[in-house]
């Protein structure tokens, strides 16, 4: 075999879409050349491929240089129906304040997104498992502790007890590691998580769904860039686990149709996809960032606002943005039991998610077109270079479904 090793991490069925300008292949041969990998040849890395065999597996393989990969496609052209680079996904980086809410209000934004009401009816989000794939959690921290969803078909003991491909995924997995170690080494899926679900009996902030599950992927292990390949495994054994919501804050240029796919099977198992819109300032309209820009059917791109009702200076924007959320001077929950106060679309997107969650927990019977008609057709409408041209508004939002499957007790 040309190839240098096979990485057997995750393999799993879906059905590959065209996607970025790309048209299929149904041999081997390597379809980048015409899509993403001319688009965006920095974030493709270097002789590994994602392929798609025609028994519907994905594998991702390294070749030990060009020569091999050629040799390769041109031994298994009867077995491959498509291939792509593997893309780096850049480490989210949002920015930092020294600062503590908008004039000292750590919740500001639960009060924007008109919070209260719906917690005043005892919706909660209760036994809504929401996955956030990002850079792990601190699962010792006092507000997320109770939160981190136990997979209790799991012990640890090295095997893989539930047979879902992972070893000891107790409370999650790392996918760059492929060990069971959460460390949050940049603080960002902590800060995510307490947005989502902080426990508001034992700290300084209210999550916006504190009833519901966490189910904590980490695709950015010890604080480096992630891969396509990871992404795509942590959403695919996502909704294989019984996530309702994803949680991806992140993103980056590198358009991949393997992703593209992963995302957009998501309506075929009823889960919706909440994604950052990006903090480069851009209309995604006309310079796409991913998976932002993808459009999918259950899926929901946000984009951030500011305390005063403006769009975010940094957040991305354009029609394939769908709503903004509070993004700017959000306080949450970081690594060492403190709190950090950090602004970007990654803070936008977890009050969506847990938006959706809360929905969700009020309505079980509802599906994700549902809730995602709820929350965009019930925005606050104001200047925001968005496609509903509003902000999320949850208490509205309930209401749409109110009179949709009848009033809460």
């Amino acid at each position: 075999m040309d190839v240098v090793r096979k990485i057997s991490l995750l393999v799993f069925t879906v059905s590959i879409l065209n996607a970025c300008g790309s048209t299929g292949s149904s041999g081997a041969k390597d379809t980048n050349s015409k899509n993403s990998g001319e688009d965006c040849p920095a974030t493709a890395i270097k002789n590994e491929q994602l392929i798609k065999w025609k028994t519907g597996k994905i594998s991702r393989l390294v070749f030990k240089n060009d020569s091999s990969q050629k040799k390769y496609f041109k031994k298994y052209a009867h077995l491959i129906e498509f291939s792509e680079n593997n893309y780096r996904i850049p480490r989210p980086k949002p920015m930092s304040l020294n600062l503590l809410g908008y004039g000292g209000d750590l919740n500001w934004g639960m009060k924007e997104i008109n919070a209260e009401p719906v917690w005043n009816k005892k919706v909660l989000g209760k036994d809504i498992l929401i996955a956030i794939v990002d850079s792990g959690i601190d699962p010792q921290h006092n507000q997320l502790a109770e939160q981190i969803y136990v997979n209790p078909k799991e012990i640890r003991n090295g095997l893989d007890d539930d047979g879902n491909g992972l070893i000891d995924d107790i409370k999650g997995y790392n996918f760059t590691t492929q060990t069971d170690d959460l460390t949050d080494k940049t603080g960002h899926g902590t800060h995510v998580a307490g947005v989502i679900a902080a426990d508001h009996d034992k700290g300084s902030i209210d999550g916006l769904a504190p009833q519901a599950k966490l189910l904590i992927y980490d695709v950015f292990g010890n604080g480096e860039d992630g891969t396509v390949f990871d992404v795509i495994s942590a959403i695919h054994i996502a909704a294989k686990s019984g996530a309702r919501v994803i949680n991806a804050s992140w993103g980056g240029p590198g358009c991949s149709s393997t992703l593209r796919s992963e995302i957009q099977s998501l309506a075929d198992s009823d889960v919706l996809f909440i994604a950052a819109a990006g903090n480069e300032s851009l209309n995604i309209d006309e310079t796409p960032t991913y998976p932002a820009a993808f459009n999918a059917v259950t899926q929901i791109t946000v984009g951030a606002m500011t305390y005063d009702e403006y769009t975010a200076g940094f957040s991305n924007y354009g029609n394939k943005v769908d709503v903004v959320a509070p993004g700017v001077n959000i306080v949450s929950t970081f690594p060492g039991n403190i709190y950090q106060n950090m602004s970007g679309t990654s803070m936008a997107t977890p009050f969506v998610t847990g938006a959706a969650a809360l929905l969700w927990s009020a309505f079980p019977q509802a599906h994700a077109a549902d809730i995602k008609n709820a929350l965009l057709s019930s925005t606050k409408k104001g200047a925001y270079p968005v496609k509903t041209r509003g902000s999320i508004d949850v208490s509205a939002a309930l209401t749409v479904l109110e009179k949709q499957f009848g009033a809460l007790p």
